[in-house]
């Protein structure tokens, strides 16, 4: 690594079950959770999480297509909620949650958010360029083409401490 450079990183879904370790052995590791809409990620095509990890969060295996849905959003609602105890036990030097639904539709103020708490000034160029970077996917907001009368109400309620909404 060259003078330029102050550190490393990476972006790795299952970075999540290695916060604690890694936080234990890097005395300068800082975690970035990006968090998208837990119901579009119910609806996602990509359940490879769900299917890996589903028993360390007590979620039953799905056995249909159909039960996909609601097991995915209920591995989301478990796995996210600890992950953010996780963080209040890291510190709000040490762990930052990112919206990826605001980083798509306001990019500049979620990455000054990024930048600030990984305590780099970045040029205007380089700030520009950084910004451009994410990209609104199609698939955001999928959800709402959907019928979300299959999740249990208490859990489309819990939504909400994520800030996320079922509408």
């Amino acid at each position: 690594m060259g003078p330029n450079h102050i550190g490393w990183g990476w972006k790795e879904p299952n970075s999540h079950l290695l916060i604690k370790m890694m936080a234990r052995h890097f005395n300068n590791f800082k975690y970035i959770h990006t968090i998208r809409h837990g119901l579009d990620m119910a609806f996602s095509k990509n359940q490879q999480q769900l299917f890996n990890w589903h028993s360390l969060y007590g979620v039953k295996k799905p056995l249909s297509t159909a039960e996909i849905p609601t097991a995915s959003f209920k591995f989301w609602l478990r796995a996210n909620r600890k992950i953010m105890q996780q963080g209040d036990r890291l510190g709000p030097e040490r762990f930052l949650v990112i919206n990826f639904e605001n980083l798509c539709l306001h990019p500049e103020q979620e990455v000054k958010k990024i930048l600030s708490f990984l305590k780099i000034t970045p040029s205007r160029e380089i700030l520009q360029t950084c910004c451009a970077i994410p990209q609104k996917p199609k698939s955001m907001g999928r959800f709402r083409s959907h019928d979300l009368s299959l999740f249990d109400r208490d859990d489309l309620n819990k939504l909400t401490s994520f800030d996320f909404s079922a509408t």
